[in-house]
Order: C-alpha cells, then structure tokens, then sequence
C-alpha cells in the first residue's frame, strides 16, 4: 500500500492464485461511521520480481457504510418534572413535549410511547397519552383532581420508527399536579400601615 497503510493492509497469506485472489485487503482500525470518515483513497501498487522489474499502481476508494447501531437518546434529564392545571381546560393541551435525538448517520424517525409497569401506573395512562407519537407531545385527556392524587408515573420509551430490530432508549417519568390558581385574594378587605412623619417615603 503506497498511501493509506496507517488504516489498511495487504493480506497475503490466504492468496489463491488459481482463483484469481493474490492479496485480501485488511483493515488495522475499527470503523464507526458517526466518528470516522465516510470514505478513504488508498493507493495499491503490485510489483513482480522480475528483472527489471514491473510494477503497476491502482486507487482504490474505501466507503464506509453506516450501520443503525445506536439507540435514540432522551435529550431532557430524568426524571421529567411538570405541573398541570387542575380543570378541564388542560385536556389536550401539551403539558410537556418529549426530545429525543437518533445519533446515527441515517436517522430513523422517532415513535415514543408511555407504559404502566404495574396496575398502579397503569392510572396513569388513562389521564395522559401521547397526542402525537412521532412528535412527543403528552396530553392529559381528562380532568385532574390534584387534591385526589398529586403524582404519576410511568415509563417513557422512544423507538427507531420502521427498524426491524427495535433499537429503542426508556426512562421514568413523574407528573406532578397542582391546583389552579386564577388570582390571589387579601384575606383582609383593609390594610392599615402606620407611618412616621417623614418628608419622603419609599
């Protein structure tokens, strides 16, 4: 190899003349397409040991594929945190909008869902849900007591939308309630402040 010998080498060793494979080019390096180059131009000369001696000179161009081999990653830290109006107001009205990246050179298209571990997380599921799979956005579909039950729970998952092999990242996440608040009232219709004489007050 005359340029390219730091990421490829020439194999001679299982060389079978008679089926016209003289060398087998062998890479030195582990490829990963998201941190190594998408191409590499080497240059393979071959020489005979005749005398003079002969030589010819080849390029080659090395492409280096991708392979779907991350899983999506949640871009928000865990667990999730968000407060919902108490009333019916809040019903399919995003109260918090899930990110997730795919770190692959060919993206997937994302999908998330929310499940229930256990019958008591499955509550969960009948007040929130994703209005849109593939954009991330959770809405509560009915209206919220917070007085009755202050925290949700559940599972968050993300998936490569059309991979056969599912690559798929999953968190916990927590929604807490809290009741609405419309305006603040003085508890007293009157509030005295005795004051100084004094040229200014601030």
């Amino acid at each position: 190899i005359q340029t390219g010998s730091e990421y490829f080498t020439v194999d001679t060793s299982d060389s079978i003349p008679s089926q016209g494979i003289a060398c087998i080019l062998r890479s030195r390096i582990k490829f990963d397409r998201e941190k190594s180059k998408e191409a590499y131009n080497i240059t393979l000369v071959v020489t005979d040991e005749g005398t003079p001696s002969r030589s010819s000179v080849v390029p080659i161009n090395v492409k280096i594929m991708n392979v779907n081999d991350l899983a999506p990653r949640f871009l928000q830290d865990t667990p999730f945190l968000t407060f919902v109006e108490f009333g019916a107001d809040c019903q399919n009205n995003p109260i918090m909008i899930v990110q997730a990246q795919d770190d692959d050179v060919v993206k997937m298209p994302l999908k998330y869902e929310l499940k229930a571990l256990s019958d008591e997380e499955k509550v969960t599921l009948k007040y929130f849900k994703f209005k849109n799979i593939f954009k991330g956005d959770i809405v509560c579909t009915q209206p919220i007591d917070s007085s009755a039950r202050t925290a949700y729970e559940a599972t968050l998952h993300v998936w490569e939308s059309g991979n056969l092999d599912m690559l798929h990242n999953f968190q916990r996440v927590v929604i807490f309630t809290g009741a609405k608040v419309d305006h603040l009232i003085f508890s007293d219709a009157s509030i005295k402040i005795p004051l100084e004489e004094q040229e200014s007050y601030e």
